[in-house]
């Protein structure tokens, strides 16, 4: 960390070079790219930042050397402002989160940046964890199978089914059910952490699966497509063969 970078600036090494510009544009010192990090539940979890081509600041370049190589990939974001860059996206961290980069300018133009999402904070207070019992090797295991247990049976069904109850919902485009699942989803993957273990409500249970999920085995036709103004419907119908209306 050299805290060298400004707010909304980002470092983008790809096969142990600095990212560039397009051909006609090698003079520029800088270009708009879009990072996102996955899973990307909030459409604010995609940032637009000012990626540095040439001229990094020094002492940036002077930990950078000797470490370029053709299998040398990373993405250096900036930690000022009032919320670091990675905290933005996805709520992450910097100790080895994967990000993708997207710097086709036609892209990077016409995309509006959004909001980031903000953790909510937790209906109730989560119950203070017991002491670590680190002078006890029997009851440190125990608490360490209670712990996985916790997170295998009590949180990870919340983070799948609020991942395809989300998917389902933004298939129909109804936004506020979105932002709801989101928090809901965002809490559940943080519970190892805060302890708290969030519910998912009946009615933002979808009772339709989303569209690439909708399989019919009647006469065959396998997976089948429905017309909505989702883009994801729409990118899965336009995979689907031209003669059928199914895709296998």
């Amino acid at each position: 960390q050299s805290g060298t970078l400004e707010e909304g600036e980002v470092v983008v090494i790809h096969g142990g070079n600095l990212l560039s510009p397009l051909a006609d544009c090698s003079s520029q010192q800088s270009i708009d790219v879009l990072v996102y990090k996955p899973p990307g539940a909030h459409e604010g979890d995609v940032r637009k930042l000012r990626c540095l081509c040439q001229n990094l600041p020094k002492q940036l370049s002077a930990m950078l050397k000797g470490v370029m190589s053709r299998r040398a990939n990373a993405v250096i974001l900036s930690t000022k402002g009032e919320r670091a860059t990675g905290d933005k996206s996805a709520g992450s961290d910097y100790d080895g989160d994967l990000y993708s980069v997207i710097a086709q300018p036609q892209i990077v133009a016409l995309f509006d940046e959004r909001t980031p999402w903000d953790v909510k904070p937790l209906a109730k207070p989560a119950a203070e964890p017991a002491p670590t019992r680190h002078d006890d090797p029997q009851a440190l295991q125990q608490q360490l199978l209670k712990h996985y247990m916790h997170l295998r049976y009590d949180s990870a069904p919340t983070v799948g089914t609020s991942a395809v109850n989300l998917m389902a919902f933004q298939d129909r485009g109804e936004t506020q059910a979105c932002e709801r699942l989101v928090d809901i989803y965002n809490a559940a993957l943080d519970a190892g952490v805060t302890g708290e273990v969030p519910s998912l409500p009946d009615d933002l249970r979808s009772q339709v699966r989303p569209i690439w999920m909708r399989e019919r085995y009647a006469g065959g036709k396998g997976l089948t497509f429905e017309d909505t103004d989702s883009a994801m419907c729409k990118l899965y119908t336009r995979l689907a063969p031209e003669s059928t209306p199914a895709a296998t």
